[in-house]
């Protein structure tokens, strides 16, 4: 199976300069509110919904797995400029290296996303290059490209394209599938949750069979536990269960009333069972994440990609170290990526010891936005972050996470004053 290796913008959203981030099994990103964080972090979902689910002459959509990346078209130039913008993804495919790079214009006139060109580079050299064959296709419903390959012209074998992958005939369609279809199992598509999870009630409907994805907001969580508890093995509740018992001092189980079921809890050591919708908003917003990292652990999963915003909501900082560890437990498990946008100290701390105990430090990175404050910095002022053998960064933010210290130096000082 390919590895996502790195992901390429220019002129997106806020990203102005051709900016290349690269992926690790997990990624941290962190900045301050408005850096452009959840741009970057929702990207590969962006790109993964392009390449499974692309439409006919359709680059990408503006609402892709309930998340919407912009209000219109429009929005999504950086600047709102009429300049094509790129993106692009590189993943590593056995002992070859592939990367494909899609320009993409805005069509004020037809009010559209028109690909206005397509490049496929092997190890560096560029193999594939398709191009709009001349300006008036950009207001064409179904745009003629120019199609080279490996140096020869094979434009009637280039039949048009599906989201970002193109739809060949003829010699060419076998001489791509490689190429193409390492970049659909480099980034497969997306388990993606929210920073707002639904608040659970006392009930859920009937169980639905082959309800894997949970939802933006993990709306589904329940419903999937459920149905692995009365109508499955049971695995996976007892997964989620084992994980609560450890970080939260509950076991989960399902209670099942007539065409209904609900999610208890008991806390360890007591004589005690309590709905999920009872406790406080913490256990309802980490439940989805506990079912999100489990399902995508399980051999039926296709979501093996997994994004999460601000998982430490609602949660006192003790759990923060094991929402990290379980989330490392899954990038190690899984083959997919798994992406995490935090303003957690206590997430990073973990992963830092956990590199300082063993784990290899080329697997986790952090990738900084807004790192300097600069807004033509290289790279999209991006700052990619490493750790060494013993957990210490590369580099590190002014200003991110020294509230703590600076509170306390004024509270010396006030002190120091009366």
């Amino acid at each position: 199976m390919a590895k996502l290796i790195s992901l390429t913008v220019e002129r997106y959203r806020n990203f102005r300069l051709r900016s290349r981030f690269k992926i690790a099994p997990l990624t941290i990103l962190i900045g301050k509110n408005g850096s452009g964080k959840s741009v970057l972090s929702r990207l590969s979902m962006l790109l993964s919904d392009s390449l499974h689910n692309g439409e006919r002459d359709q680059p990408i959509k503006l609402v892709t797995w309930g998340v919407r990346h912009a209000v219109e078209y429009s929005d999504i130039p950086h600047m709102k400029t009429s300049m094509p913008f790129e993106l692009g993804m590189e993943v590593q495919d056995g002992d070859k290296t592939r990367e494909f790079f899609a320009k993409i214009r805005y069509v004020k006139e037809k009010d559209r996303l028109v690909l206005e060109s397509y490049s496929v580079t092997e190890g560096g050299d560029q193999i594939l290059q398709a191009s709009i064959s001349d300006d008036d296709q950009l207001l064409n419903q179904r745009p003629t490209y120019k199609c080279v390959y490996r140096g020869v012209d094979k434009t009637d074998e280039l039949s048009g394209f599906f989201g970002l992958l193109p739809e060949f005939t003829g010699n060419l369609k076998e001489e791509m599938n490689d190429a193409l279809e390492g970049f659909k199992s480099a980034l497969p598509p997306v388990s993606y949750l929210g920073p707002f999870r639904t608040e659970v009630g006392h009930f859920m409907g009937s169980p639905r069979p082959d309800l894997e994805r949970i939802g933006v907001k993990g709306e589904n969580a329940i419903e999937i536990i459920c149905d692995d508890k009365l109508r499955s093995s049971g695995d996976l509740l007892q997964s989620v269960s084992d994980w609560f018992e450890k970080a939260m001092m509950h076991k989960v189980n399902v209670v099942k009333s007539g065409d209904y079921a609900r999610i208890s809890l008991h806390p360890v050591g007591k004589e005690l069972t309590i709905s999920l919708s009872e406790t406080g908003a913490g256990f309802s917003q980490v439940f989805p994440i506990a079912v999100q990292n489990f399902v995508a652990r399980s051999n039926e999963a296709s979501s093996k990609t997994l994004i999460i915003e601000q998982p430490e909501l609602h949660l006192h900082p003790a759990v923060h170290g094991e929402i990290a560890d379980l989330y490392l437990s899954t990038a190690q498990e899984t083959s997919g990526a798994t992406i995490i946008e935090t303003h957690s100290e206590e997430i990073i701390m973990r992963l830092r010891r956990r590199i300082a105990e063993g784990l290899n430090s080329d697997f986790v990175q952090i990738l900084s936005v807004g790192h300097s404050g600069a807004t033509d910095a290289p790279n999209g002022d991006v700052k990619e972050i490493t750790f060494d053998k013993k957990g210490n960064p590369s580099d590190w933010p002014e200003g991110v996470f020294e509230e703590s210290f600076r509170e306390l130096s004024e509270i010396r000082a006030a002190v120091r004053r009366q």
